[in-house]
């Protein structure tokens, strides 16, 4: 009994029940209602019962009314056997109901450490994600500026190629279209990738990037007729042809969902 006192008294402290008075010689008329009644110190989801050979057991409640009501009919039951309690178990009971609580604390001590840690490793985990992605929406805004760009200074390479030829210049200015259609098709191509694709998601992908390739070839073609063989002309076109296919070719990354992050 001195180590039930000495365990309740310190359990009672830690829950800043310093002054309270208690008697452990006897909490109730049989050793199950006594078991009960020390238990709801502790907690109020915990019964406690007895089996005919003598040995007690906990069982959990979930919900503080039923174990309420669990504990009562418990306790009554108990009432009818208290004949059958033997010399000793009284003793055997407390010590059995400090061992199943200390170890109930502990268990939960370890499940609180197991997800404090996991919430850390979250939150780093999150964090990370975070850092990765403004990273990767940083590199794609910049190559998504550099298309834009290409694509301006494609535009106005091929006006600076205009002149007193009309019909050229017409032309011309149906190249300039096309090399906005593609940089057009291309964003579309890109917003298609970042979604959770279906079928039909899919065939349209598909659809628009190969419009895409086919229009960017009619324009190299286009624009190497146009231009013609003179060595002028021919360094002209290659640095057009590498812009264009520098503009049209650029990926953007995504992020670890298989996403692209935008702004």
């Amino acid at each position: 009994m001195d180590a039930f006192n000495t365990w309740l008294r310190e359990r009672m402290s830690s829950r800043g029940n310093l002054n309270h008075m208690f008697n452990t010689s006897k909490f109730g008329s049989n050793h199950v209602e006594t078991l009960n009644g020390w238990q709801s110190f502790c907690n109020n989801t915990t019964v406690w019962q007895r089996f005919k050979q003598g040995d007690y057991y906990a069982i959990e409640c979930g919900n503080p009314h039923i174990c309420r009501l669990a504990r009562q009919a418990a306790d009554e039951r108990n009432a009818r056997m208290d004949g059958d309690e033997k010399f000793g178990e009284y003793t055997d009971a407390l010590a059995e109901l400090m061992r199943y609580n200390d170890e109930k604390d502990r268990r939960e001590e370890e499940m609180d450490k197991l997800r404090d840690e996991a919430d850390k490793n979250a939150e780093a985990a999150r964090k990370e994600a975070a850092q990765k992605g403004l990273a990767t929406k940083k590199r794609n805004k910049e190559r998504r500026d550099e298309q834009q760009r290409l694509t301006e200074h494609i535009c106005a390479e091929l006006e600076g190629l205009k002149g007193q030829d009309e019909q050229k210049n017409e032309l011309l200015a149906g190249l300039q279209k096309d090399v906005l259609r593609v940089h057009v098709l291309g964003l579309d191509v890109r917003a298609l990738n970042v979604v959770e694709e279906d079928n039909t998601q899919i065939e349209m992908r598909k659809m628009k990037e190969f419009k895409k390739q086919k229009l960017v070839k009619s324009i190299l073609n286009r624009l190497e007729d146009l231009l013609g063989d003179g060595e002028k002309n021919k360094a002209s076109f290659q640095e057009l042809r590498r812009d264009i296919l520098q503009a049209t070719d650029l990926e953007l990354e995504t992020t670890e969902d298989g996403g692209e992050q935008d702004e």
